[in-house]
């Protein structure tokens, strides 16, 4: 998937999901967390399944610290995760 980084939305297909399309925007904030959001669309048997998520980067000011926080809604419920990843 790709993401425009001057905030316009894209809309493409999944790779190896027929049928299910994805909306993805980016932007960078003022201060520096670049924020990226995407919504899935499927049409299931049971009808229209959307799953959206959004996603936080930022890096610490020593730049050694790469912190990102993923909240994700579908049919299933909410779900936040974080990840941190430290340079060594």
């Amino acid at each position: 998937l790709s993401y425009s980084l001057e905030g316009k939305e894209t809309k493409e297909e999944i790779p190896g999901f027929p049928g299910m399309t994805s909306t993805l925007t980016a932007k960078w904030e003022k201060d520096g967390k670049l924020i990226l959001n995407s919504s899935r669309k499927a049409e299931t048997p049971s009808g229209t399944m959307t799953i959206s998520s959004t996603e936080k980067w930022s890096l610490s000011p020593d730049g050694k610290t790469l912190t990102v926080v993923s909240e994700h809604d579908s049919p299933r419920g909410k779900m936040t995760t974080e990840m941190v990843f430290n340079k060594k």
